[in-house]
């Protein structure tokens, strides 16, 4: 079925105005909750005798129950709808995170950040999934990237709000760090409660579209698919480009959580003369630059239908940023590594899962999504882990760059050797 440009134009706002906010805000309590351990570090940390090392294991131990779960929980919501089981994931983590605030012991911890991988297992490739089944692929990586600024926005926020948690909250003589997982964990259960009357489970459910509209939209989005050899779930799994996107996103990862965990410690260490408060609103910088880095590359990604080599480009300008970062010994230099490492980093995710959904038929996205992405976000428990172990060993916060660099090099040679498989979209 064929509309003008107008027409089409219009059908696409319509779905960004309808869908994007309230996934945007869904990823961003996720993230949040999923992250701020970082930032209660600071003071926890000293509280219950955790090391750089264990701390590293700690904030990995996540994307174990993670992965165990997140295969059988795509699944699940293909067959129950986004709206239920979207909803049942917040509602849970939301749970453990504020549980988080009532830990004694490093052990205690260790079993919720576990629960709560568990919890939020099926969340991200969900959504990513929901996405491919509202967007065109023309529009995907814009719309991925849009949804996936909630990992720069959460940061955005969460910085001063968790610096300042820990600097004024300690209502009742509890300390400030069990408040910051308390006021930051019950907001996810609000929005829980509230997808499961907002989210629409597909195109015919949308009130907000005409017959017309739909029948477009559905006829594009059959249309944009590239069909894989097979449609079973073992070739999926045992596909090698599923193999690459996956040491690809690994890679991702890796950089990402080594430096979203770390950051907070490292910036406190070099800033330590400034109030908490102050380094909360720094800290905002790297992640403003990175929200406006990556708007710009999904945009120049779908204007030119380009995305391998953007994708390419982006881990050596990451593995450059991290080079710098450990090179300088002027904190202001330091904080630009970080932020050009960041904006690579992040900047990648629109483009890469655009490019992934371009492999997979409706059918086989829940499944191919979350294979990609529980292999993938392995890199969240190997980055942190790696980093805290260098950190103890050397004694200096950034010595795990030079292996987070070259795990991001290898980054870049899979998704090169992925677009030598046939697709170079």
């Amino acid at each position: 079925m064929l509309v003008s440009q107008e027409s089409e134009k219009r059908i696409i706002s319509l779905i960004r105005l309808h869908i994007i906010p309230f996934a945007l805000l869904l990823y961003i309590v996720a993230f949040l909750d999923r992250v701020n351990l970082g930032y209660a570090a600071i003071v926890m940390n000293p509280d219950l005798g955790i090391s750089a090392e264990l701390f590293g294991f700690i904030s990995g131990i996540f994307f174990i129950g993670y992965l165990i779960f997140e295969v059988p929980s795509n699944i699940i919501m293909q067959k129950v709808g986004a709206r239920i089981w979207i909803g049942r994931i917040m509602i849970s983590w939301g749970l453990v995170a504020v549980l988080m605030g009532f830990v004694q012991s490093p052990e205690h911890l260790i079993i919720l950040r576990f629960l709560l991988g568990i919890a939020e297992a099926g969340f991200f490739p969900g959504m990513i999934w929901y996405l491919g089944t509202w967007f065109p692929h023309r529009y995907l990586a814009r719309s991925i990237a849009l949804f996936s600024t909630a990992i720069v926005i959460s940061n955005i926020i969460g910085a001063p709000l968790s610096m300042y948690i820990l600097d004024t909250v300690n209502w009742g003589s509890v300390a400030s760090w069990r408040w910051l997982f308390i006021i930051e964990g019950i907001p996810a259960i609000l929005f829980g409660v509230l997808s499961l009357f907002i989210l629409k489970n597909r195109p015919a459910d949308a009130g907000w579209l005409d017959s017309d509209q739909k029948q477009w939209l559905v006829s594009e989005l059959e249309s944009g698919t590239i069909r894989m050899k097979s449609h079973r779930l073992g070739d999926i799994l045992t596909d090698t480009r599923v193999l690459l996107f996956s040491g690809t996103y690994f890679a991702v990862t890796v950089g990402m959580y080594a430096i979203i965990f770390f950051l907070p410690t490292l910036s406190s260490s070099f800033l330590h003369d400034l109030d908490m408060r102050v380094i909360g609103l720094i800290l905002m910088i790297p992640y403003i630059v990175t929200l406006i880095c990556m708007f710009l590359v999904s945009s120049h990604s779908d204007l030119r239908g380009e995305r391998l080599y953007h994708i390419i480009i982006l881990f050596f300008i990451a593995g450059a940023g991290l080079t710098l970062d450990q090179l300088a010994e002027d904190p202001i230099l330091s904080l630009l590594g970080i932020t050009i490492a960041l904006s690579g980093i992040l900047s990648i995710i629109g483009p890469f899962w655009s490019y992934v959904l371009s492999v997979f038929t409706p059918d086989e996205q829940p499944v191919g999504v979350a294979v990609i992405n529980s292999i993938g976000n392995l890199g969240g428990f190997v980055g942190p882990v790696i980093t805290g172990y260098l950190i103890s060993l050397f004694k200096t916060l950034d010595s795990g760059w030079p292996v987070i660099t070259f795990i991001l090099c290898l980054g870049a040679v899979m998704i090169f050797m992925a677009g030598k498989k046939g697709i170079r979209m």
